[in-house]
C-alpha cells in the first residue's frame, strides 16, 4: 500500500513539473550553477559528498524528563525498569558518529531488532489485538490498525526481535513474502523464535484466508540526530536536511513524520513569502 502511495505521489510532482533523474553516481560540480539556489537532502544521510563546516566531535549528555507515552492503542504498557532512569529523568549521552550523533545510555548505544508484518486485513485487528495483549508483558509486540480510508486501510505488527532470531529470519527472508510461506518453507522455525512470537504467526496464518499476511526481512533500529544540519553544503550550495537526514525517528511513532510536519510547514512558508 505504501508503494502505491509513493507512486501517486511521483506522479503528482511529475505533473507539476518536478524532474526526477535515477543514476547509480552523479557528479554533485553540476549543482554548482546560477540555476539552483539549495539542496533538499531526503537521503536518509547517504549524501556523503555534503559538508559540514561545524565540528561534529563532541559529546553532548542530555536529560529527557520522565513521561506517559500512552501507548495502549498499540498494546504497549509502558515499563518502568529501564536502567539509567533517575528520581525524574531518563539521562542520554550524544556521541559523535560520522556527521550524526547517536544516543547512548551509559557506554550501550540504543538499538534494537525488529521485523514487520504487513497486509494484515482490517476486520481481524480486533481479534490479533485481543491475543496479543495476553502474551505482550515485555513489550515485544507492537499493533497498529491504520488510520487510511477503510477501503484502503490494513494493519501491521511491529516484533521486537533477540540477536539470533533477527539472525535466523534474516537467513529465510530475502524479499517481503506471505508468512504462510515462510512457515510452510521452514518447518523448524519454531526453535528460533520465542514461543509467544510462534504463536503469533500460527495465528496470523490460520486466520489469513487470502494470504494477504506479508513478512519483511528484519532490520536493526539504530536512533542518530544531525546536530548541525544548518551548516551543511553541497558544491556551494546550502544543503537543507529533512527526514532521516535531520534525524532518525522510531518507526513505532512513525519514524518522527509528526515532528518533521511543523518543520515542512515553517518551510512552506518562508518559500511562499520568498
Amino acid at each position: 500500500m505504501v508503494n502505491i502511495l509513493e507512486t501517486v505521489l511521483q506522479l503528482s510532482c511529475k505533473d507539476q513539473g518536478v524532474k526526477f533523474l535515477f543514476l547509480e553516481t552523479f557528479d554533485y560540480s553540476k549543482l554548482s550553477n546560477n540555476v539552483i539556489d539549495l539542496v533538499f537532502d531526503a537521503t536518509g544521510g547517504r549524501l556523503k559528498e555534503c559538508s559540514y563546516s561545524t565540528s561534529n566531535s563532541a559529546e553532548l549528555a542530555i536529560d529527557i524528563p520522565k513521561q506517559n507515552i500512552n501507548l495502549n492503542y498499540a498494546g504497549v504498557k509502558q515499563l518502568h525498569n529501564i536502567p539509567g532512569v533517575g528520581a525524574d529523568y531518563l539521562n542520554i549521552v550524544l556521541k559523535p558518529f560520522g556527521d550524526f550523533h547517536e544516543p547512548h545510555i551509559g557506554d550501550t548505544k540504543i538499538w534494537v531488532h525488529m521485523v514487520k508484518i504487513t497486509g494484515i486485513p482490517i476486520n481481524l485487528m480486533q481479534t490479533i489485538s485481543e491475543a496479543i495483549k495476553k502474551l505482550n508483558s515485555l513489550n515485544m509486540f507492537y499493533v497498529w490498525s491504520g488510520a487510511l480510508r477503510d477501503e484502503i486501510n490494513e494493519g501491521l505488527i511491529f516484533i521486537n526481535l533477540l540477536d539470533k532470531e533477527s539472525g535466523y529470519l534474516t537467513s529465510v527472508i530475502d524479499d517481503p513474502m506471505t508468512l504462510k510461506s515462510l512457515l510452510g518453507n521452514n518447518s523448524n522455525i519454531s526453535k528460533y523464535l520465542n514461543r509467544n512470537i510462534n504463536n503469533i504467526f500460527l495465528m496470523l496464518a490460520g486466520l489469513d484466508v487470502d494470504s494477504q499476511v506479508k513478512i519483511e526481512q528484519p532490520f536493526k533500529y539504530c536512533p542518530y540526530v544531525n546536530l548541525n544540519p544548518g551548516s551543511g553544503s553541497l558544491s556551494g550550495k546550502r544543503v537543507f536536511a529533512v527526514g532521516d537526514s535531520l534525524f532518525c525517528g522510531h518507526p513505532k511513532m512513525g519514524n518522527g513524520l509528526g515532528s518533521h510536519l511543523p518543520f515542512i510547514n515553517d518551510l512552506l512558508g518562508k518559500m511562499t513569502q520568498h
